[in-house]
């Protein structure tokens, strides 16, 4: 029993450290990944079908366990499991995007269209909106790619 006790404690801590860093992970490469224009619809997708997975977990577990006993659901999750690994074996890793929030202070809707043009010419610049009522320029680029001295350099004259 001391040892059955055990393996169940390093199992849990094993699980619950994949789940925080899960947890704090997931969103924040799918706000990386989405649109800046389209980032908080993502954001709430990602969100609800966060919740709509857990709610139909725990009805598809009380299913699986009306049939049988507490086994088969560890087996049906076992067996889900391995096959989200075989989907997920060819998928490659996401690029490594960042972002910068920049204030606009001598940017004007005249000279808006320059200023994007002189950050579209920076390697690994991948996304720029603008958004002159509120003075401030969203720039999403990719972090291994890019020249941040180059970068910073645009942005000082915005």
């Amino acid at each position: 029993l001391p040892g059955s006790l055990a393996m169940l404690m390093i199992c849990l801590w094993l699980f619950f450290t994949a789940f925080n860093i899960l947890e704090a992970s997931l969103p924040s490469m799918m706000s990386k990944l989405s649109p800046i224009k389209n980032k908080g619809t993502a954001m709430g997708i990602y969100s609800s079908a966060q919740f709509i997975g857990a709610f139909l977990g725990g009805i598809l577990g009380g299913v699986i366990y009306s049939f049988g006993d507490i086994s088969w659901i560890f087996w049906s999750a076992g067996l889900i499991s391995a096959g989200w690994l075989i989907m997920m074996l060819p998928m490659q890793a996401p690029k490594h995007y960042s972002s910068r929030i920049v204030p606009l202070n001598e940017v004007t809707a005249e000279t808006a269209d320059e200023f994007v043009e002189r950050l579209n010419a920076i390697k690994g610049v991948v996304e720029i909106v603008i958004v002159l009522e509120e003075r401030i320029a969203y720039v999403k680029f990719l972090a291994d790619d890019i020249d941040l001295h180059e970068l910073e350099a645009c942005l000082i004259y915005a």
